[in-house]
């Protein structure tokens, strides 16, 4: 008799670089043979433990005919499950495939020594079916485990002779086996019993499950069988199993007794991810001709065998990448063989392959979106909630794009105490966020939000109390009452200050925004308006946020006094601005929502935008970014494109709702371009959704950069702070750090308080310029002194003392 070995040569096939990973692919060639061949006789082959396998493999006689072609998918399930299943005592079985006819296999054991052998025909038949392959071997140990006996005469002689072989080949290869000669010999010539085969179903089922296997695969595994060779086929040699259906019957009610405990999370070893690994790169390779696939092929083919093993390697190829390595094997192997969670990924690594996994499955890949953030805190809550609280620091700090990830990455990485490092307002994000995904159910979600804050640093003294709802309610009551006037002819009559500078809509006006009016035009224009006209309050108005969005604060806070006087639309939201942001005014943050509401009644969408702003962010109110949603549609549907543009930017960013990318684009089309900021989040709209036109994003884009050097060069603060971030982060123009900086600086010593945030940011980091820690504090404390908080959290960690 003749036993022919699967063998690998060191074929080297130049290695092919995917995602930064480069891969050693090793291919299957012909057998090594241990005697003359004899065609009429079974054969059978031994496998090398360590082998890494191709698509297919060829087990070829003597003379290299090739005797049987299988699915290395299916060659490589099977030594994955037979490997954890034989661990549940401690063996190390001799593996042997023969092309004796059959759906067969079996385990035996004698003098120590154990023997499994499989039919080549079961192999295609079970295919890749990790888990119906450990049902099989299961089964099959469960017979040695329980020592029942073992087989007729037949089966003692074809067990000495497949002994005898595999004696011939250790032999050749040096290592004499004397002992598995006779193992076949010596056992008992007896048939088990219907009790001991239903003994056996039960025990392999435990055996499975304890080893990290789903047990329904064993009754997968009858059902191939019935379909394949009627109800009463069976696994071995023997024709007295109980039938299909009973067997089926018997391994649900074993299922159903199995205790939690006995199913863990599914561990896999080094090798079972390489030989995965390796088949997983050949199957993408073949099937599509490209020689380097990339991650997402290979993660598909391994998420079919295995969901934890395809995370971890799409956790990895993230994480190597995130660190700089970009070539070896080995790296992605260490990385795989280990969990999650033991790894310690960090928050970027996550949010990114969460946002990748996202995209495979149709859905909206935002990082802030529902499915990647429900993904992320399904994988790590507790790294979910500390890169929530790195996310809200980071964007407090304005730093330039390209620093973004590698700053939430060390701060996720970070140890240090979250209630020290991170401030309340900090905590309340990183919470809302927390019970958004972490709340089992709707009602909860109060619940989470209250526990998580009572474990963050104190409410501040200044913190406000008034209710997110009664200032939505307030802000509705003074809309409807606006709406429930009647309004006569508009007078004085409509003129160019309106037609350049009003910030109201007016009919057959479109209205401006404040930033982007033409200033030296309208300035001329409105002046002309307020000396031949006989109430000049609206002109007023206008002019007053001209003069704001040129950092001449004083005048418009003359013109908007006197303008307010006769209930002038718009001229207290100018005064709330002011007050809320200290420009030209002491910071007065309680006159800010009064001033607003009242605005409201007089018909004001930039008031009701205002609202929806505090609501949004938490200041001045309690911060509920639904309601103030809310706030933005309603100014949006009454003719604002700034609401339009804050709407969208909540649906873009999940803020507080569902991300809806569709939806955005829809608010951002409908709104046109009369407020330029819209191009950008178009922009980001339209590359996010599959499809689109990305010449029409990138038309948005070269308009968003033309209208802010546009109003730039016209004096604008709001444009110059824009331009400036435009060039720090290269949005559709080269990156220009420098130039950047200087617009920046323009804009902050106007008196832009978001402008100086910016300047200290870049003094801290060397954005632009070098690095100045004194002139950090400056600007951080013209920025804190317009009220911005994030302003007084540096300031405070740079000086070292209490806010």
């Amino acid at each position: 008799m003749h036993l022919i070995a699967i063998r690998l040569c060191g074929v080297v096939v130049a290695p092919r670089a995917f995602l930064g990973i480069s891969l050693l692919f090793i291919t299957i060639v012909g057998p090594l043979t241990a005697s003359a061949q004899q065609p009429t006789s079974p054969l059978y082959w031994t496998i090398r433990e360590d082998a890494l396998f191709s698509s297919q493999w060829r087990l070829n006689a003597a003379d290299g005919t090739t005797m049987e072609i299988l699915p290395g998918r299916a060659l490589v399930a099977m030594l994955e499950a037979e490997r954890r299943i034989s661990a549940q005592y401690n063996i190390n079985p001799k593996l042997l495939i023969t092309n004796t006819p059959g759906l067969n296999a079996f385990a035996s054991e004698a003098n120590g020594q154990t023997l499994v052998v499989v039919y080549a025909d079961i192999i295609s038949v079970i295919g890749d079916d990790v888990n119906v392959w450990a049902a099989l071997f299961g089964h099959e140990f469960a017979h040695l485990y329980l020592h029942h006996s073992s087989a007729k005469e037949t089966r003692a002689a074809i067990l000495a002779f497949i002994a005898a072989a595999v004696n011939a080949y250790e032999r050749q290869k040096g290592r004499d086996r004397s002992d598995l000669v006779n193992f076949g010999a010596s056992i008992v010539g007896n048939t088990f019993s219907r009790e001991q085969e239903r003994e056996a179903d039960a025990t392999g089922v435990r055996f499975m499950a304890d080893a990290g296997f789903d047990p329904q695969g064993a009754i997968r595994l009858q059902e191939l069988l019935i379909t394949h060779v009627g109800s009463s086929g069976v696994l071995s040699f023997l024709s007295t199993h109980p039938s299909g259906e009973a067997r089926i019957s018997s391994i649900k009610q074993s299922i159903a007794t199995l205790p939690a405990a006995s199913a863990p999370a599914a561990e896999f070893s080094l090798q079972d991810f390489k030989q995965w690994m390796i088949l997983c790169s050949s199957d993408a390779r073949e099937g599509n001709g490209n020689p380097a696939p990339n991650a997402g092929v290979i993660q598909q083919c391994l998420r079919k065998h295995d969901a934890e093993m395809a995370n971890r390697y799409g956790l990895c190829v993230v994480d190597l990448n995130a660190r700089g390595v970009t070539n070896g094997f080995d790296p992605l192997l260490g990385c795989a063989a280990q969990s999650p969670k033991l790894r310690g990924f960090s928050y970027d690594v996550w949010a990114q392959y969460c946002s990748g996994a996202s995209l495979t499955k149709g859905e909206i890949g935002l990082i802030t979106a529902k499915p990647t953030q429900q993904c992320v805190w399904d994988g790590d809550p507790q790294m979910a909630f500390r890169g929530a609280l790195c996310e809200a620091e980071t964007n407090s700090t304005q730093i330039p794009s390209d620093k973004w990830w590698p700053t939430v990455r060390s701060c996720s990485l970070d140890s240090s105490d979250e209630t020290k490092r991170f401030t309340r307002k900090h905590w309340k994000l990183a919470c809302n966020r927390m019970g958004d995904y972490a709340a089992p159910g709707a009602a909860d979600r109060d619940k989470v939000i209250e526990d998580c804050l009572a474990q963050g640093p104190a409410a501040d003294a200044t913190e406000s109390t008034r209710g997110a709802k009664e200032l939505y309610d307030e802000a509705t009551r003074a809309w409807a009452k606006y709406s429930a006037t009647p309004t006569g002819a508009v007078t004085p009559p409509i003129n160019n200050c309106d037609r350049l500078a009003s910030t109201q809509g007016l009919p057959s006006i479109a209205p401006v925004y404040v930033g982007f009016i033409e200033a030296p035009a309208a300035e001329r224009a409105c002046l002309d308006a307020i000396k031949t006209s006989s109430d000049p309050s609206r002109f007023q108005a206008n002019l007053a946020g001209v003069y704001l969005q040129q950092g001449r604060f004083a005048d418009a806070l003359l013109l908007a006094r006197t303008a307010a006087k006769r209930n002038a639309v718009n001229s207290s939201t100018v005064m709330a601005d002011m007050y809320d942001h200290g420009l030209g005014v002491p910071l007065s943050p309680d006159k800010v929502i009064p001033l607003l509401l009242a605005d409201v009644e007089w018909g004001s969408v930039w008031a009701l935008d205002y609202l929806g702003d505090l609501l949004t962010s938490g200041r001045r109110v309690e911060r509920s970014p639904a309601l103030g949603l809310e706030l933005y549609k309603l100014a949006a549907s009454n003719g604002s494109a700034e609401a339009a543009f804050d709407a969208a930017g909540v649906y873009l960013a999940g803020n507080g709702v569902e991300a809806d990318v569709p939806q955005a684009l829809k608010i951002l089309r409908a709104a046109g371009d009369g407020y330029p900021p819209v191009l950008n989040p178009l922009s980001r709209a339209l590359r996010a959704t599959p499809g689109s036109d990305p010449d029409e994003s990138r038309r948005a884009i070269a308009k968003l950069f033309q209208q802010m050097e546009h109003f730039a060069a016209l004096g604008s603060l709001t444009a110059k702070y824009r331009l400036g971030l435009i060039y720090t982060n290269g949005v559709g123009v080269s990156v220009d750090k420098e130039k950047g900086f200087s617009l920046l600086m323009e804009a902050a010593q106007a008196g832009d308080p978001n402008a100086a945030f910016s300047v200290a940011n870049a003094y801290l980091n060397g954005t632009g310029t070098a690095p100045n820690q004194e002139k950090a504090i400056e600007f951080f404390r013209k920025a804190a002194a317009s009220g911005i908080l994030d302003a007084e959290i540096q300031l405070a960690k740079l000086t070292n003392s209490a806010r």
